[in-house]
């Protein structure tokens, strides 16, 4: 009896566990996929950062080449500033406390996995469907997210555009499509152009979202969100101008090649 009652009491408290695990389909699946693609990518056997990966971390230490953080440093004619900016302070963190880098991008990439597998692509997906008031169960999430690690489990290790890219683009695409709030009309802004400074063949898919971004219709709300479109792509673009301009001599806002 009291191994029954035992065996009761387990299987009610994973019942409880389980749904409250599916109340939140979005943070349970970010939050087991990245427990998943952590246990991989930390018991695995690379140790360092190859190819492209490596040339990301160094152009991320160009910014601290003076000794102290200066944006202007950075001068690759190849790479968007903005990519290797968000890595920067990993390379002090991994030079000033004698961290491998690789155990900090390990770091990035499950929590790059995790977001894409299991919220903005999901996200994404439910509010293009026929119903978008219905989530996306977890289920689904989790077996859209064992898709992925199946296929790129390794990649996530290293410091690579690709994915992270990705990332933003179908984040700014899900903002510009839920709603037509001026806040995420600006941080759809932000998204899409970061998307196209990491990866300039986004670009072309930038380009397509903007007439949806800078609203068709006319009223001040209309005028607004616009604004808040435009401002956000600017505020991304306008660093990398300035870079263009002081060591190329190019007044453009896109990488220049």
């Amino acid at each position: 009896m009291q191994a029954s009652g035992l065996l009761r009491t387990v299987q009610g408290a994973f019942a409880r566990g389980a749904g409250r695990l599916t109340q939140w389909p979005a943070a349970s699946a970010f939050g087991l996929l990245g427990l998943l693609f952590g246990a991989y990518l930390y018991t695995n056997s690379y140790n360092s950062l190859y190819y492209d990966a490596g040339g990301y971390w160094h152009y991320a230490g160009r910014f601290w080449s003076s000794g102290q953080f200066r944006f202007q440093s950075f001068d690759s004619i190849l790479r968007g500033y903005l990519f290797p900016l968000l890595l920067s302070p990993l390379t002090r963190i991994a030079s000033g406390w004698g961290v491998e880098p690789i155990a900090l991008t390990r770091a990035v990439g499950l929590g790059t996995a995790a977001a894409l597998f299991g919220v903005v692509a999901p996200g994404l997906w439910q509010a293009l469907s026929a119903h978008p008031a219905r989530p996306v169960s977890l289920g689904r999430r989790l077996v859209f997210g064992l898709l992925g690690f199946g296929f790129w489990r390794g990649y996530f290790n290293f410091p690579l555009t690709d994915f992270p890219a990705l990332l933003l683009l179908l984040g700014g695409l899900w903002m510009l499509v839920r709603s037509g709030a001026a806040s995420l009309l600006l941080l759809a802004g932000l998204a899409v152009a970061a998307a196209a400074n990491l990866r300039p063949v986004y670009l072309a898919a930038g380009l397509c979202l903007w007439p949806h971004g800078s609203g068709a219709a006319t009223g001040t709300a209309s005028w607004a969100r616009g604004l808040a479109f435009r401002v956000g792509v600017g505020l991304v673009m306008a660093p990398q101008l300035l870079i263009n301009q002081v060591h190329f001599g190019i007044n453009s806002p896109l990488v220049p090649l």
